[in-house]
């Protein structure tokens, strides 16, 4: 992850890490930048709930209007 935040030139700050598991989330907060848990994705629902990710969304239409986006 570091890798492609400082490849794409941005900084844990501007980078959000959207995902359908457990595991993206602990990726995400382990590299220091938001997280978005995806419901509809083939990863556990119950595991990604419990990896609290900052942001749930069940389509990702919703982040449009979520401030982060706008």
């Amino acid at each position: 992850v570091f890798d492609v935040i400082k490849s794409a030139g941005a900084t844990p700050d501007e980078t959000i890490l959207i995902g359908d598991s457990d595991i993206d989330v602990c990726t995400g907060k382990n590299a220091g930048v938001r997280t978005v848990g995806a419901t509809y994705g083939f990863g556990d629902l119950e595991a990604l709930r419990a990896s609290e990710p900052d942001l749930m969304v069940d389509d990702l239409g919703q982040l449009l209007t979520h401030p982060w986006f706008c």
